[in-house]
C-alpha cells in the first residue's frame, strides 16, 4: 500500500511540482532533516520545512549511496538511517559552511482593512514606544459599529447578520488577503508559524458586555482559533477553539494563556507554532515573550470550514448586549510574520 501511495505521489509531483506532505511521517522535523542533507552535501531545496520533490530526491540520492533503500516514504526509521549516517560522517564529507542555504524568509503576506473596520479606528503610526523602528498598527473602538452590509460568502453554514451593526459588534482589524496573495488555495500551510506584538495601553478597559477578540484566525464563519476574553472572565485571556452549533458557533476548547491586566502599558509578543488539523492530531504551541504558555493537541481546524483559513488581528469587541455601553479602547500591533520556522518569524 505505502508503495502505491509513493508511486501515486511521483505521478502527481510530475503535474505540480510537489509531493504532497503525506510522504513523510507527521513526527518528522523536516526542516532538521533539510538541514542534515544539506550539510551532507545532499541538496534537499529551500530549507523551508516543507516535503518535496528535491528533499525526496536528496533522501534517495544519499541512501542509494551509502546502500540503503528508501521506498518514497520517509518514517522514523528512515530518520534514524539518516542519523546514522549523519553521525558517522567524516569532516571531508560534510559541505563547508559557505555551501549551506540560508534559511528561508517570511511568507510575503497582503494585509487588508476588514470590511467592517471603519477608515477612522485605524491608521499606521510611527511607534510611541520607539520600541520597533516600523510603522505599527493603531486600533481603536467606539460605540460606532461598521455597518457596511457583508459581501455574500459562500459556504456558511449556520445564520449571520449581514453586518457588524446588526449584531451589535465593533471592531478594528486587518486581514490576511488568502484570496489575492500568491498562495495557492484560501488556507494556511500545514505546519506553520506565526509572530506579532500587541500593546495594550495601560487604561485598556474590561469590557461589561460581549466577548473581546485580539486575534483570530477565521474562515468567514465559526473560527478556527482566537485569543478572546468574555466579560465574564475577569480580564483573562484565553485560547479558544470553536465549532458549528445550532446556527451559531460554540467553544470546544478554552486555555488560559494571560490577562488584559498582565498585558497593560507593554508590548506582548505572540509567537504561534501550529500544525492545522481537523483532527486530535493537531498542534497549537504558543509563547507569550518567549515563555511557553500553551502545549495544545487536539483539533486546530473547525469541522466542515478546512477550506478557509486566514489571520485578523486588531480589537474585536463582538455581540454585545445593547442596553451597555461599549467603553472605547485603543490597542497597537506589529505587522505579523509568517513563515516556516521559527527563525523565520523573529
Amino acid at each position: 500500500m505505502r508503495l502505491f501511495l509513493s508511486l501515486m505521489a511521483t505521478v502527481l509531483s510530475i503535474f505540480f511540482g510537489t509531493l504532497a506532505q503525506a510522504d513523510v511521517d507527521e513526527d518528522i522535523d523536516v526542516l532538521k532533516l533539510q538541514k542534515v542533507l544539506s550539510e551532507l552535501c545532499h541538496d534537499p531545496g529551500p530549507l523551508d520545512g516543507e516535503w518535496g520533490r528535491k528533499t525526496e530526491r536528496a533522501v534517495t540520492n544519499l541512501f542509494k549511496k551509502n546502500n540503503l533503500e528508501f521506498d518514497g516514504y520517509f518514517g522514523e526509521n528512515d530518520q534514524k538511517s539518516l542519523y546514522d549516517i549523519y553521525k558517522t560522517a567524516t569532516k571531508h564529507s560534510k559541505c563547508k559552511p559557505n555551501q549551506r542555504k540560508i534559511v528561508s524568509k517570511p511568507d510575503k503576506i497582503i494585509w487588508t482593512l476588514d470590511e467592517n473596520t471603519r477608515p477612522q479606528d485605524y491608521s499606521r503610526i510611527q511607534d510611541p514606544t520607539k520600541t520597533f523602528e516600523k510603522k505599527v498598527h493603531r486600533f481603536q473602538i467606539s460605540s460606532k459599529c461598521g455597518s457596511r452590509q457583508r459581501a455574500d460568502a459562500t459556504g456558511i453554514i449556520g445564520k449571520m447578520e449581514s453586518s457588524d451593526c446588526g449584531e451589535n459588534s465593533v471592531r478594528a482589524e486587518i486581514v490576511e488577503d488568502v484570496w489575492e496573495d500568491s498562495r495557492a488555495g484560501e488556507t494556511q500551510p500545514s505546519k506553520r508559524w506565526y509572530s506579532w506584538n500587541v500593546y495594550l495601553p495601560n487604561d485598556y478597559p474590561i469590557q461589561n458586555t460581549g466577548k473581546l477578540l485580539l486575534g483570530q484566525f477565521h474562515n468567514s464563519e465559526c473560527p478556527h482559533l482566537s485569543f478572546t476574553s468574555r466579560y465574564k472572565d475577569n480580564g483573562k485571556l484565553f485560547y479558544e477553539t470553536m465549532k458549528l452549533w445550532k446556527d451559531d458557533c460554540k467553544a470546544t476548547v478554552r486555555k488560559q494563556i494571560t490577562s488584559i491586566q498582565e498585558m497593560r502599558g507593554k508590548w506582548t509578543n505572540f509567537t504561534l507554532k501550529m500544525l492545522w488539523k481537523n483532527d486530535e492530531t493537531g498542534i497549537a504551541n504558543l509563547w507569550l515573550d518567549g515563555k511557553q504558555v500553551l502545549s495544545h493537541r487536539g483539533r486546530t481546524l473547525t469541522l466542515q470550514k478546512e477550506n478557509r483559513n486566514y489571520l485578523k488581528v486588531g480589537i474585536y469587541q463582538c455581540c454585545n448586549d445593547k442596553s451597555i455601553p461599549i467603553i472605547p479602547a485603543t490597542a497597537m500591533f506589529t505587522t505579523p510574520k509568517l513563515g516556516p520556522t521559527r527563525q523565520s518569524v523573529e
